[in-house]
């Protein structure tokens, strides 16, 4: 059985979300080392994150809701999906900081960091290129 590296599972992924969107008429995230997000058009890479992120059950579930939540506020899903994984990107890496390799400590750090993150911060640590 042949391995595939992370870099070769990612290759790629830009387009699959940018035709899933057009496809489907939606907007595509792609979770990962580093998030996609795609209406088809525009295309958002997302470096925010945390490796502890993988490694936590439900954090998938709790992205997807952050998301949500961004798009009750924005319109433009591609706007409220690339802004919901952001947050929950850092928040990750501020949880990570606190928390060390200890996945249970993680997973509240995680709770904690979401609710306290700010504006200024959303703006101010977001890793993101738009292609």
């Amino acid at each position: 059985m042949q391995q595939t590296s992370e870099e070769e599972k990612e290759e790629g992924a830009e387009e699959v979300a940018k035709e899933m969107s057009k496809t489907k008429g939606c907007t595509t995230a792609i979770t990962g080392k580093i998030d996609i997000v795609s209406d088809g058009t525009r295309i958002a890479l997302i470096e925010n994150g945390h490796s502890m992120l993988r490694t936590v059950s439900g954090t998938g579930c709790m992205a997807t809701t952050i998301v949500a939540a961004f798009a009750a506020a924005e319109e433009d899903r591609f706007l409220a999906a690339t802004g919901g994984l952001i947050a929950f990107g850092i928040a990750g890496e501020k949880a990570a900081q606190i928390s060390g390799p200890r996945p249970g400590t993680f997973h509240v750090c995680l709770y904690d960091a979401l609710a306290e993150l700010s504006e200024e911060e959303l703006l101010s640590r977001a890793r993101v290129r738009f292609i």
